[in-house]
């Protein structure tokens, strides 16, 4: 099935392109607790399958047609990211790796970062139109369609458990320790500019 070895893919390399997904598990898996970053990764597996599925199903060609509800996606998804900036830059110190036992606090943050910055990304709802469109068109059988969402959800869930679990070896905990206040900022900093950068992508739209 050269269709889903395609899928997957360019789906791969668009997972591994600096992006929000990227920055929101490097983050929390750097975090006291990798349970943050488990749950973030569900959030996004979640987020792309309900895209995916969109897509599957037509449903997701309606929002192509609107270029404003896509702009209005795209906006809420920046008001989302800026949100998740506000969280981190307000931070003293939540990448610290000692001190902080308790499991609790943050788990439903992390899982909504990872869910609503994918269902209010309207790049990622494009991206699923086109990949089902071109690779998996209506025509194909509805059991290979089912498939290819499939293999999608696996391979999110398999490439960032993955990364984020390579991200926290050992050699990076020292330093972590040390400069985790600044870490969070940075990390807080490069979600606003995603933010700017979404909005900016809206506006004309939304003014037009």
């Amino acid at each position: 099935m050269p269709e889903l070895v395609s899928l997957v893919l360019i789906v791969l390399l668009a997972m591994l392109s600096p992006g929000p997904d990227m920055v929101l598990l490097t983050r929390f898996s750097l975090g006291p607790r990798p349970r943050q970053a488990d749950l973030c990764v569900l959030g996004i597996v979640l987020g792309i399958a309900a895209h995916s599925l969109f897509a599957l199903t037509g449903l997701a060609a309606l929002a192509t047609l609107h270029p404003q509800a896509l702009a209005l996606m795209t906006t809420l998804g920046a008001l989302w990211l800026s949100y998740l900036a506000y969280h981190a830059l307000q931070s003293h110190g939540a990448l610290r790796l000692s001190g902080m036992a308790d499991p609790k606090p943050g788990l439903t943050l992390a899982f909504l970062a990872g869910l609503l910055s994918n269902l209010l990304n309207a790049k990622v709802l494009l991206m699923m139109v086109a990949l089902f469109t071109e690779l998996l068109p209506p025509t194909a059988p509805l059991g290979q369609r089912l498939l290819g969402v499939a293999l999608l959800a696996v391979e999110v869930t398999v490439v960032w458990l993955t990364f984020v679990r390579l991200i926290r070896r050992p050699v990076l905990r020292a330093l972590i320790e040390r400069y985790g206040l600044w870490i969070d900022r940075a990390f807080g900093a490069l979600l606003l500019v995603l933010a700017v950068l979404f909005m900016l992508s809206a506006l004309p739209v939304l003014l037009a």
